[in-house]
């Protein structure tokens, strides 16, 4: 289709940004006044010098209004900076868009201005522009607490661009052809990788596709509805006004309202522009929705702007599984901080994949999820996301849905062309720097990782660890260093790169959290064991408050005996590794499954320690074991098929039936006694403790569902003596009423195991 080509002397004054006028068909424009961000306070300010005047200089065809000003930075600024200057009013264009304006910083390893952040503010009347930017200082010098840097502002005259519009296409595009030679100057044919269009050969190809490019995207986001049924974004008056320029390293960079602005030459390939035309024709349309004026400010939801930018051209072209992928991760560029810092932060390595988010809610929920959170939306949209997540039956709140939404990732690895493991990754990236030392793989002389964050609201970690070099059997334990009711946490052995194998797996918290209980396990945890790996997953819910984070990650290793001799056993003490004294209780020593002592104190400054007991032979089969603080014992000691039996039952005064399976002895008459003996199989260990017991909940008529009181002082109804095996229980003479008692024998091998029977005294 034949283009209609002009040079371009200066765009059409604006209209003041705003949702009046026609009902049908309007665009907006971008006046800009600075305000606060409502949702997470102002943006910080960085305070400007002016090294040099304006000069009014042109150059390629952009003009010096500003002069230069020197800005210093501090290394500890992670947020996105505002910077405002005063513009030379005689030097600006009568007739002004403020997308013409372009901030530029000086750099010094290029001796280059390099293009860079957005508008924030424009005051007409004091001539005074602002701009977000991010912290210039590169991470490997972040060691350095202030550096200056000098930036200027220039502004698009477009004197001698050119425009181009197709008469069947909305669409009016201005650039600067190639042979300029400009930085703006639009890239040569041969070197853009494009959609194969090439219908004008005095048009280059870039231009001929972003046309082609921006009607599909168009058409696919003005079909998109809200729960009304009506049209989220209205038609734009035509023609729709689209610059391409220098954009520094951004692929667009379009105010809210238009007109939209495209990189001259950083779209690499005819998928990239189509992604990148859907996003910036967005902003253009979100400008029917955010006023900038004051009483909605784009910076204030700059999160939800972005994410949903992603979101709606997602929509609008219909992406397949791998163009979803490189759209929100953008060669896993978007996703160094994502999710690891709040949903809600004005983060670029965040807010673009966040899109991906606004898309699996929507699949769990309504498609006119999103659309509805921007149609209703009044100042904060995070509180309209979370209004409108609490509508459906499937989510709670804002910050449910950000854990479940993590979950599915977690368990999804494979979703979306690997986004999901590409996710997993990033944030097991950014988790590191919340340990001691950023290692993952635990090691036989490594065996504690304490993690340490206090994790804002909306924010989650996860992490994993290996095994992959750690010897032997092994017990992996996971505390927290405080509960919390805020955090929610899902936790795996064998972290998986397939979706496939995770419907198998069980959770380690599947019913709670880990901030819910004081620990975790996961035993048989070694490279040579069935769990090499461990990964967990916080969030915090809460859509306020932060909470503390911390937690524990440490290995219990079996004690290696060294020497075992008539009377003695020595051990290394190796396995401490370089576990904190406060975390370990002490080794207990155990011949079979006996123990011949318990929670022995470790000798500190000794490579081995050594017990001894008369029981040890030089062939007994004697195990040590590691105890921590939280009373986990490893290696797990032997487990006997340890039962207490009562033989040679004799009453005196009593009635009642024998049988030890079902005791239930009756008295009518106080001062009676009951002897037997007790027998212990599984164990050489016979001794039994026998002790009274009241008896708690489950009443009087249910006696053997009752919760024996073992702590109750029983002495003025009845005595327990013990003499070996021999047992008798002796009721005082001076009980009155009806009584009901448990006699409770525990066996000293294994103190699960007990004998339980009832005792029913009427003494009337």
């Amino acid at each position: 289709m034949k283009h209609k080509t002009i040079i371009h002397l200066a765009l059409a004054a604006s209209l003041l940004l705003g949702t009046s006028g026609c009902e049908d068909i309007f665009n907006q424009t971008d006046w800009i006044q600075p305000a606060p961000n409502p949702s997470t306070g102002s943006t910080a300010t960085s305070a400007a010098r002016q090294i040099r005047p304006a000069s009014g200089a042109i150059d390629e065809d952009l003009r010096d209004v500003s002069g230069e000003f020197e800005v210093s930075f501090s290394s500890e600024q992670s947020e996105d900076v505002s910077l405002s200057f005063p513009l030379a009013a005689e030097y600006l264009p009568e007739n002004l868009s403020v997308s013409d304006f372009q901030l530029e910083r000086y750099d010094e390893a290029s001796s280059r201005w390099i293009a860079e952040g957005f508008v924030s503010g424009w005051d007409p009347v004091t001539k005074e522009i602002s701009f977000e930017v991010s912290n210039p200082i590169p991470a490997e010098f972040r060691t350095a607490l202030i550096r200056l840097y000098k930036y200027r502002i220039r502004v698009y005259i477009f004197s001698n661009a050119v425009t181009v519009r197709n008469p069947d296409s909305p669409f009016r595009i201005t650039y600067y052809p190639v042979s300029y030679g400009y930085k703006a100057s639009v890239k040569q044919d041969a070197d853009w990788d494009g959609s194969g269009l090439d219908d004008e050969p005095d048009i280059p190809n870039y231009i001929e596709d972003l046309d082609q490019a921006l009607r599909e995207a168009y058409t696919g986001l003005l079909a998109i509805q809200d729960s009304a049924g009506k049209q989220l974004f209205k038609a734009l008056k035509t023609p729709i006004d689209v610059n391409v320029l220098d954009t520094g390293s951004d692929l667009g960079n379009s105010p809210l309202g238009g007109p939209a602005n495209f990189s001259a030459k950083n779209m690499s390939n005819w998928q990239d522009m189509r992604q990148t035309a859907a996003h910036e024709l967005v902003h253009v349309l979100q400008g029917q929705y955010y006023s900038l004026q004051g009483l909605f400010t784009g910076r204030a939801n700059r999160w939800f702007i972005e994410a949903s930018a992603q979101y709606f051209g997602d929509r609008a072209l219909q992406l397949d599984a791998a163009g979803r992928n490189a759209l929100y991760s953008d060669g896993s560029k978007n996703l160094e901080n994502y999710l690891s810092v709040p949903v809600l932060a004005s983060d670029p390595y965040s807010f673009y994949a966040l899109g991906h988010f606004f898309d699996w809610a929507s699949s769990e929920t309504e498609l006119t999820l999103i659309p509805d959170v921007l149609s209703q939306s009044s100042v904060r949209d995070s509180r309209a996301l979370n209004s409108q997540l609490q509508k459906s039956p499937v989510f709670n709140s804002l910050g449910d849905a950000v854990h479940q939404y993590g979950r599915y990732l977690v368990t999804h690895p494979g979703a979306d062309d690997r986004f999901g493991l590409n996710v997993k990754n990033a944030m097991r990236t950014y988790a590191r720097k919340f340990l001691d030392k950023p290692v993952t793989n635990i090691l036989n002389d490594n065996l504690y990782i304490p993690f340490r964050r206090e994790l804002p609201a909306l924010a989650s970690n996860y992490l994993s660890v290996m095994a992959t070099e750690l010897t032997g059997d092994n017990l992996l334990v996971i505390a927290p260093t405080a509960q919390n009711d805020q955090i929610e946490t899902l936790s795996y052995s064998n972290p998986s790169t397939s979706s496939a194998d995770y419907p198998a797996k069980q959770a380690l918290d599947r019913n709670t959290s880990l901030f819910s209980e004081d620990s975790l396990t996961l035993p048989h945890f070694g490279r040579d064991q069935a769990n090499k790996g461990f990964e967990i997953l916080l969030s915090n819910t809460s859509l306020t408050e932060s909470a503390n984070a911390d937690f524990d990650l440490y290995v219990l290793r079996p004690p290696r005996i060294l020497e075992v001799k008539a009377g003695s056993v020595r051990w290394d003490q190796s396995a401490l590794a370089d576990l904190p004294g406060d975390k370990i209780k002490g080794y207990s020593v155990y011949i079979g499954g006996t123990a011949l002592k318990r929670n022995l104190p470790v000798e500190t400054g000794q490579s081995d320690q050594t017990f001894l007991h008369p029981s040890i032979e030089v062939d007994s089969d004697v195990l040590v074991t590691l105890s921590d603080t939280l009373d986990h014992e490893w290696p797990e000691p032997l487990k006997e098929d340890v039962e207490i039996k009562l033989k040679q039952i004799a009453f005196n005064n009593f009635s009642g039936n024998s049988n030890p399976d079902l005791p239930k002895i009756v008295t009518r008459n106080a001062g009676g006694s009951i002897t037997f003996e007790t027998e212990v199989t599984g164990t050489a260990n016979q001794n039994v403790k026998w002790q009274l017991a009241a008896t708690g909940s489950g009443g009087i008529s249910s006696l053997s569902r009752a919760t024996p009181v073992m702590d109750a002082d029983l002495s003025q109804v009845a005595t327990v003596s013990q003499n070996g095996n021999q047992v008798t229980i002796q009721i005082q003479p001076s009980v009155k009423g009806i009584q009901f008692i448990w006699a409770v024998g525990t066996s000293l091998a294994d103190p699960s195991v007990r004998s339980m029977f009832v005792i029913e005294i009427w003494a009337l």
